[in-house]
């Protein structure tokens, strides 16, 4: 097994652990979501990562936020240039980011 995903789920006090590996050729079934517009949509970690890249801190914007100017905005409020992203600052974000990973193990 070369790469895989691993969740782990607790229900009733009892964890369960799923690992599903990611095997070649089925690059179909690799998601990620809209920072711009929440859509979910493939990608293909190839084309992403072909030469160099950072799995956790990488950011992928859908074909219309893209040319509607979100990928740039985002790029900007990162960079400090804005203060704002989506009516939100990077705190707010943040701690979205903090309750949903609580939510997830819940």
């Amino acid at each position: 097994m070369n790469f895989y995903v691993k969740t782990a789920f607790k229900n009733d006090g009892i964890t369960t652990e799923l690992k599903q590996e990611i095997l070649d050729g089925e690059d179909g079934n690799i998601f990620t979501q809209c920072p711009g517009c929440g859509k979910e949509f493939h990608v293909d970690l190839i084309d992403v990562f072909g030469c160099d890249g950072d799995l956790f801190s990488t950011q992928i914007f859908c074909d219309e936020c893209s040319r509607n100017g979100k990928a740039k905005e985002y790029s900007d409020f990162m960079n400090g240039k804005i203060s704002t992203f989506n009516g939100k600052t990077r705190e707010q974000m943040e701690q979205e980011q903090i309750e949903a990973s609580e939510d997830e193990w819940c």
